[in-house]
């Protein structure tokens, strides 16, 4: 092998050994912000603390300034165990920075390790109307779980045992020993802060690899950067658990640093199958860096699925990737006739670039025009400014403590030193300290100035633990070639909805959608100035941005620099459609992973900032495409005013500037022959010769002005032309190699030309074979690496794609995230909106609704919405309007010449034939002897065909079928008839069902015959009115008439798609619904992996897994409370846990403001979400 360097990022990411000659990391620095967040987090986590206990009484001396490493070491616990915030790790690592600084080194260690030998799991307990846990020491033998957060602290705590003089070093090594064998969990923290530690290590290796019960629960990452030689990885290696490892960018270039690159390679390659895609990912990219053929082997082998490190290996190692590279495929001839020259159109034949250059005329000294302007579709701004927020952005339940900081400072009771008690200070029920008010923290032990300020380290330098580059930020969303929504809406659904490129009048002048009403117990000014300053968290400086008074938004929203716009789907609309320009100022702040999210919210507004951020998206290879075409179809020349300046100023009149460019693709899409008049009448305000030269441009061929510039082709694709497929003409003839090559370079233009250039082809082609083409050029591109300076072959997908294009794309798109490939992925996306048909919109929405990555769901869901939008459709709508129907007809006949064979469906919409004489058969008959040979093989494989796409599609209807009945999803009857009954796979499952008529108070429960009619429970006939209501019946409304119902529908022979009539249902007692706690399950034990499978069924971890949480509402949470954590796998051999009570508490997250003083009652809650969860749960409890 030949020598290894480490490349510089991952480098970063090695943590210290004693004497490795690595210096001190980068010194933690901490804003006034993250002073406020640990005070904040700090005191949380002392209230959680029952005062019972032998450690409190050291709790509450190291609060009054005592050094006690007990006190420390429960508050670490408490912080790790008992606080649920996102701010958590950043604010133990400071922690563990501030006690290093005030007590040293060997106090912060002793403390750190200290806290693995403490449990709390004894709670929670009422004290003083808040919640507490009482704390004990912890179970040596006790199975330990991942120590993830616990090596936040840990971090900075290694690199200061690594760096300290030897004496310092010393002392912490035997301030640490007396803990380190409280259990498993201590030695593995205690050889991670000190690895060069030989007795520690040895032990802790010895154990680690004897059978014990503990062996599932061991944490790979912390033992990967402990171990010395590749027998210590021996140990573990395939013995422990790989949860956090993507959290934990430092595990393995620590590793590897530790023993080599090639030993670390045969056991890396080892754990691939293991592995999740995205941590598959990771291991690749380490391994693109090792200098040998084998690991060079090892990452073409993937780079199907992983296509980035092959890309590094190549760039790292060009002359083995030349001398390792496959051989092209060998050409294949197709056989066909080509197309002469003369029979094909521009730009395949007599491309633009290749014309003589057309000199266009310039005007110079243009001063631009800027005349803001609005454009609305109907009911759009009052939709936009009613959408429903998040519950921690709603009025001011994210804003439970703006008190100004003098009040909450004297509002806080007193502390064990006189001073106010920091423990009160940042509780999210009491009200968080500025750090601009000098009161006491217990993060700096002293008035804070005010200003951001790094945590001064005394005895050692200390870095926090390197952040990995994130999968999920910090590129831009690129988009796809624009495309119109699809015309899938009956008219019964779209409500009067605008077409998405018509001109849509603006709101009378200084109309926005009213205000939202300021509570008047906040202190505003207070608020808006300390979220200027950044001393509030994201959530707090969303609340006060969508709830603050009218006239303090001005300065809000010029000063403010968020802290994160992560959130920015879910508020930026609103923020446009009721504070109109104003907003502007502030989401063109946004970072450019955010653009098509700041496109979509700013598509209604024009003014001359906007007009050339548009118009550059325009032209993009990765911006918002769809949404910059929109923007400008919908405002015309209003759009393109502010742009004539930079379409005239030609200092060359062969070449635009880039922003004439810009201006180019923008005029393309404003001036469609109705609009031209209108585009001339807005030059004409710049002069009669600005007006005659943007004549000239409307009159020249727009592919001399798109593509008056060849684009580069990538190498590897020079060679590949002959190999891909043939592109055929409507008439079956080819295109020659040389219009491949032209078309090629269509693709690969900038989207506006490429679009302009793409349809004259797209005229003369046939489109199946150009789809084939196309889909072939993404897998090459795919194997070559996938590198996103081309993703235009990507992107050329929407333009070129169809319905099978559509389905291979989906499948990609919804796994690329898993990748470290979420750019890849929302240009996957875009392409599928491009494509426009039914079936790529089923898949984008099965996308939004199913996607295993939450990044690409939720771009996903943002598309969603946006085409449902322009329907004037709900979600829900969307997603019935788009389910395919595979072209279905009913009663559909599979014809074998002298036999014949009907469709049928069963209870789970599994395709069935049904014979002359009623029998039903899953699969295609075959041949016999008197069967027509060409008619049954068409007929055997059209049936195969409906197999294989019915199966994922019937099971996730009846899924949503299924849904529907639980979240009491209604339909007018009119819509129900149109888009369910009127489907040819969706009406088979609804027969099975009861429905519900809704009638005001009134409601009827029925059922469809198979003429359509209904019928109720004594066989009446039910009139539907369209007007009227209808929903999926849920058992729980159905009462004591299940019991007849079930016997109607089994005397009828009729099997549900779903449980229905025989679901569980849970009923509770008149005490329990008059209460806010049931406790029949406390103390009952589970088995984890039963408990884990409430996590598909409603339930979410809660507290780190320390309890389950279901939402019978937006404002109440039902949490279980667990006596131990909840493992995320590996769980087999762990002992059961006991469960708690069942109790409701206000408030959906935990920085929901001071819950009412009485608890929700059960009574209160919806009554199908109560039976939904608690009946999973009492499955889950039954032995």
């Amino acid at each position: 092998m030949d020598g290894y360097v480490m490349g510089a990022a991952r480098a970063r990411q090695v943590l210290p050994r004693r004497g490795d000659g690595r210096g001190p990391g980068a010194p933690v620095v901490a804003t006034g912000q993250d002073r406020a967040v640990v005070n904040a987090l700090v005191g949380r986590a002392r209230d959680a603390v029952h005062p019972s206990g032998e450690h409190y009484a050291a709790l509450n001396a190291l609060f009054a300034g005592h050094p006690e490493p007990m006190g420390a070491a429960l508050l670490y616990h408490a912080l790790f165990a008992r606080v649920h915030s996102s701010s958590l790790g950043k604010a133990l690592a400071l922690l563990v920075v501030d006690w290093i600084d005030r007590h040293g080194l060997p106090f912060a260690a002793e403390a750190v390790l200290a806290a693995t030998g403490i449990r709390m799991d004894g709670g929670p307990v009422l004290v003083d109307g808040r919640t507490a846990w009482r704390h004990e020491r912890a179970d040596p033998d006790a199975p330990y779980s991942s120590l993830l957060l616990f090596d936040r602290g840990g971090v900075v705590l290694r690199h200061a045992l690594a760096t300290a003089p030897d004496e310092v070093r010393a002392a912490a090594l035997a301030a640490m020993q007396p803990h380190r064998d409280v259990n498993m969990a201590a030695r593995v923290l205690a050889s991670f802060l000190a690895p060069d530690e030989g007795a520690w290590a040895d032990d802790l290796f010895a154990r680690v690899g004897a059978p014990a019960p503990h062996r599932s629960g061991n944490d790979f990452a912390m033992l990967a950067a402990s171990a010395r030689t590749p027998d210590d990885l021996d140990r573990f290696l395939h013995l422990s658990d790989l949860e956090g490892l993507d959290s934990r960018g430092w595990a393995l270039p620590t590793l590897v640093d530790a023993i080599g690159p090639e030993a670390a390679l045969p056991r890396l390659v080892s754990l691939l199958p293991r592995l999740t895609k995205a941590l598959r990912g990771k291991v690749l990219d380490l391994v693109a860096e090792f200098p040998s053929d084998a690991a060079f082997a090892v990452v073409v082998e993937h780079a199907d699925a992983h296509p980035a490190p092959l890309r590094a290996a190549r760039k790292l190692f060009p002359e083995r990737a030349s001398r390792l590279r496959p051989a092209a495929p060998a050409p294949k001839g197709h056989g066909l006739p080509e197309a002469p020259p003369t029979d094909l159109p521009r730009p395949l034949a007599d491309p633009p670039w290749e014309a003589r250059r057309v000199e266009f005329p310039r005007v110079k000294g243009l001063r631009v025009i800027d005349r803001p302007g609005e454009s609305w579709l109907p009911g759009e701004r009052e939709e936009w400014a009613s959408r429903p927020l998040p519950a921690h952005l709603v009025g001011t339940t994210g804003l439970p403590e703006l008190a100004t900081p003098a009040s909450a400072a004297s509002a806080r009771p007193a502390g064990p030193s006189g001073t106010p008690d920091p423990g009160a200070a940042a509780s999210p029920t009491s009200g968080a300290a500025s750090p601009t008010s000098g009161a006491a923290s217990p993060v700096s032990g002293a008035a804070s100035p005010g200003a951001a300020a790094a945590l001064p380290v005394s005895g050692a330098a200390t870095a926090l633990d390197p952040a990995p580059a994130s999968l999920t930020s910090g590129a831009a969303s690129p988009g796809a070639d624009a495309a119109t929504a699809p015309d899938l809406a009956p008219a019964s659904l779209r409500s009067g909805a605008a077409s998405p490129g018509a001109d849509a009048a603006p709101p009378a002048s200084g109309a926005t959608a009213p205000d939202p009403a300021p509570t008047p117990s906040i202190d505003w000014p207070e608020a808006v100035r300390a979220t200027i300053a950044g001393e509030y968290g994201a959530k707090r400086q969303h609340a006060v941005l969508l709830n603050a008074p009218p006239d303090l938004l001005p300065e809000l929203l010029e000063r403010w620099e968020p802290a994160s716009f992560w959130d920015l789907p879910d508020w930026g609309p609103r923020l446009v459609a009721t504070r109109g320009h104003a907003a502007a100022t502030l989401l063109w702040r946004a970072p450019a992973s955010q653009d098509h999210v700041v496109a979509s919210a700013l598509l209604p507004l024009t003014d001359a900032r906007s007009a050339p951020r548009f118009a550059r998206w325009l032209t993009s290879r990765g911006g918002p495409v769809e949404q910059a075409t929109e923007h400008f179809t919908r405002h015309g020349a209003q759009a393109l005013r502010p742009l004539i300046p930079a379409l005239l100023n030609r200092p060359n009149p062969n070449r635009p500037t880039p922003a004439g460019r810009d201006a180019e693709a923008a005029l393309r899409v404003v001036a469609t022959p109705e609009r031209v008049a209108e585009v001339l009448a807005v030059a004409a305000e710049y002069g009669p010769e600005a007006e005659a030269a943007v004549r000239v441009l409307l009159d020249s061929d727009p592919l001399d002005v798109l593509l008056s510039h060849a684009p580069d082709l990538p190498d590897w694709l020079d060679a590949a032309v002959p190999a891909l497929p043939p592109v055929l003409l409507a008439d079956g003839r080819a295109l020659p190699e040389s219009a491949v090559r032209n078309l090629l370079r269509v693709l690969a233009a900038a989207p506006a030309a490429r679009a302009a250039g793409l349809e004259p082809v797209k005229r003369v082609c046939a489109p199946e074979p150009l789809a084939r083409f196309g889909f072939a050029l993404l897998r090459l591109w795919l194997r070559e690496g996938a590198e996103p300076k081309h993703f235009w072959v990507l992107q050329a997908q929407g333009l070129l794609g169809d319905d099978r294009t559509a389905v291979d794309l989906g499948e990609l798109a919804g796994a690329w995230p898993g990748q470290g490939a979420h750019q890849r992925a929302v240009v996957g996306l875009d392409a599928l909106v491009g494509i426009g048909t039914k079936v790529a919109m089923h898949q984008l929405d099965t996308i939004a609704r199913k996607a295993k990555f939450t990044s690409v769901e939720r771009a996903a869901r943002a598309r969603v919405q946006e085409v449902s939008a322009k329907l004037g459709l709900t979600g829900e709508q969307f997603a019935d309007l788009v389910v395919p129907d595979f072209g279905l007809t009913a009663g559909e006949v599979f014809d074998y010449g002298p036999r014949r064979f009907t469709l049928a469906f069963d209870e789970l919409l599994t395709p069935l034939l049904v014979t002359a004489d009623g029998k039903r058969r899953k699969s295609a008959p075959k041949l016999a002897a008197t069967d027509d040979p060409e008619l049954a093989q068409a007929a055997q494989d059209r049936f195969k065909a409906l197999c294989r796409g019915i199966r994922t599609v019937a099971r996730d209807q009846l899924a949503r079928m299924e849904r529907a009945m639980v979240s009491g999803r209604t339909w007018t009857v009119r819509e129900f008839r149109e888009v369910i009954l009127g489907h040819p796979l969706l009406r088979d499952p609804v027969e099975r069902l009861v429905l519900s008529l809704l009638d005001g108070d009134r409601v009827t429960h029925f059922r469809l015959s198979e003429d359509g009619t209904a019928a109720d429970l004594s066989e009446t006939t039910v009139p539907l009115p369209d007007d009227a209501l209808l929903r999926i019946t849920h058992p729980v409304h159905l009462g004591p008439d299940v019991a007849a119902w079930s016997e109607l529908f089994a005397d009828y022979e009729i099997v549900q798609p779903f449980q229905q009539l025989g679901r569980r249902v849970f009923t509770l007692t008149d005490e329990e619904r008059a209460g806010s706690t049931v406790t029949r399950f406390d103390g009952v034990p589970a088995k984890p992996g039963r408990l884990l499978g409430l996590l598909r069924q409603g339930w979410e971890r809660r507290n780190y897994g320390q309890s389950l949480a279901s939402y019978p509402s937006d404002d109440v949470v039902m949490q279980l409370t667990l006596s131990r954590d909840l493992p995320h796998s590996s769980f087999d051999s762990l002992p059961d846990i006991q469960v708690g009570p069942v109790r409701l508490l206000h408030g959906r997250t935990e920085d929901n403001p001071k819950a009412p003083d009485h608890p929700p009652l059960f009574a209160d809650q919806n009554p199908v979400q109560l039976s939904e969860a608690l009946a999973a749960l009492a499955t889950a409890l039954q032995r």
